[in-house]
């Protein structure tokens, strides 16, 4: 996984972002890799789960209350074992995009931009 590490310093220092975007993929790892050096972003951090990473073992409770939009260029199967990882982690609300639609949510608002 790419770029939980500010997320879960911002959390340990109790701080809490609008909302945190996860990526089921490659494709945007290296904005997931850099997000934490631009402070104005901080607001929506992304988080990138690589192909190589097993989704039901990944360590999630940094998502624990917060508003979470998924998306990815990996499979279905994927995308979705993501979502149910973060509603199982404790997120507020899930969000979950495939393929350019809206497939799997869970809440009622939608992230400030």
């Amino acid at each position: 996984m790419i770029g939980e590490d500010g997320l879960i310093r911002m959390r340990t220092a109790r701080k809490r972002p609008k909302a945190v975007w996860v990526w089921v993929g490659i494709n945007r790892s290296p904005w997931a890799a850099r997000w934490v050096n631009y402070s104005d972003l901080w607001a929506h951090p992304e988080v990138c789960i690589e192909p190589k990473d097993r989704i039901d073992s990944l360590d999630l409770r940094f998502l624990v209350g917060l508003q979470v939009h998924i998306d990815g260029d990996d499979t279905t199967e994927r995308v979705f074992a993501a979502h149910l990882a973060a509603l199982k982690a404790g997120a507020k609300e899930v969000f979950t995009l495939h393929n350019g639609e809206l497939i799997f949510d869970k809440g009622e608002e939608y992230a400030i931009s």
